[in-house]
């Protein structure tokens, strides 16, 4: 799917049930996940509310959703070639 004029897509902890989530596509957090998302609880530019209810819910929850772009592999022989730049001027021999 293209979206050309999107500058951040993203998914919240309460998305699931709204959206019809499958169980299966949260990611149990980790202990890693866990600290981060404490410290983020301190930090002034998630001091808004819906980010504070955000980062309580999915500690809650203890799962985090994560968005992944797959982007098309291309091989190194079918990769599109610069095109030769050719001279304007004229050669006079």
């Amino acid at each position: 799917m293209a979206i050309p004029k999107a500058n951040f897509i993203s998914l919240w902890s309460a998305d699931p049930n709204p959206y019809d989530l499958p169980r299966n596509v949260g990611i149990k957090l980790n202990d890693k996940d866990i600290s981060g998302a404490k410290g983020l609880r301190n930090c002034r530019w998630f001091q808004k509310r819906p980010w504070q209810e955000e980062i309580k819910r999915m500690l809650a929850s203890g799962v985090k959703y994560e968005l992944n772009a797959r982007m098309e592999e291309t091989r190194k022989d079918r990769r599109p070639r610069p095109r030769p730049v050719r001279s304007t001027t004229s050669q006079s021999g």
